[in-house]
């Protein structure tokens, strides 16, 4: 009996830091909305106490990002145990599957595991893709460091097919995923698309909360920023393409969302996490993924 009440606390426990948390994410989101040069306060007799106006649909979608980071939390706490239980066993990680086919390999974002793409990865098994999800395993290293460690996983996966690549990648993952790809470590004859899901590609304003010498790469004019940009363009050789939302708690400000030169686009009212949960964004993901 101690023990689950200990367990009904600490879930509580749980549920008010996630709710803290979606709260204080989304006061930095109104704090950069509200200093715009060309932000324009509603009229007094509209909003006569607060500086904006806290529309339904806003809080609606507020609410439900609280809902997608428990899902999300059960997701990266199930892939942990799922892993360590692997391990205990002695069981090997599954490879992908022999054959000229394109290779879809997805690519977790900043402190994630495998668990944030399942849902992803489900539905695009469902309708017929081959893919695999990296597993980053310094997930605080330097992004160049870890596109390495992502260039040694593709290759014990793939080895050297000649099948073609498409990588996905959310968040810090889709940075992770440029660099592989833009500074010599990919193929650029193998690499058929890059598609980018809330990924910070000027960085964020919220990189100082992090920790890690990736948070600090993350930051708007990081040296590794501005690395990357340097690096040669990517919409010669392959696709690309980035998803992002207007409503994105974490990208501060939301246009840093956007993949210069790739084809964007932008959905509405989605939040950070949600971004890989949602079926809108995987409807434009197939979309992308159809383009020839």
């Amino acid at each position: 009996m101690d023990m689950m009440m200990a367990m009904i606390y600490l879930c509580c426990l749980l549920l008010f830091l996630l709710l803290t948390f979606r709260l204080i994410a989304y006061l930095f989101r109104w704090f950069e909305i509200s200093n715009r040069p060309d932000y324009q306060p509603p009229p007094v007799e509209v909003s006569p106490h607060f500086s904006g106006v806290l529309a339904a649909d806003k809080l609606r979608e507020a609410l439900l990002e609280s809902g997608s980071t428990l899902v999300m939390v059960s997701l990266l706490l199930a892939a942990w145990l799922r892993r360590q239980w692997r391990r205990v066993r002695g069981w090997p990680r599954t490879l992908a599957p022999d054959g000229q086919t394109e290779l879809i390999v997805l690519v977790p974002g900043y402190l994630m595991n495998e668990g944030c793409m399942w849902v992803l990865r489900w539905r695009l098994r469902r309708d017929g893709f081959k893919v695999v999800v990296f597993e980053p395993g310094g997930k605080m290293l330097p992004i160049d460091e870890q596109a390495d460690l992502l260039g040694e996983f593709i290759q014990r996966t793939a080895g050297s097919s000649s099948r073609s690549l498409t990588l996905v990648g959310h968040s810090m993952g889709g940075l992770v995923c440029r660099w592989y790809a833009g500074s010599g470590h990919c193929d650029p004859q193998r690499l058929k698309r890059l598609i980018t899901i809330g990924t910070p590609h000027r960085g964020t304003m919220l990189w100082s909360l992090g920790i890690g010498p990736a948070a600090r790469d993350m930051r708007p004019g990081s040296p590794f920023l501005a690395r990357l940009s340097s690096c040669r363009n990517l919409q010669n050789t392959c696709q690309c393409f980035s998803i992002a939302s207007d409503f994105d708690e974490l990208i501060i400000p939301n246009e840093h969302a956007v993949f210069p030169g790739a084809e964007h686009h932008t959905v509405h009212l989605v939040g950070h996490f949600r971004l890989v949960l949602s079926a809108r964004v995987y409807a434009l993901v197939y979309q992308c993924l159809k383009k020839s």
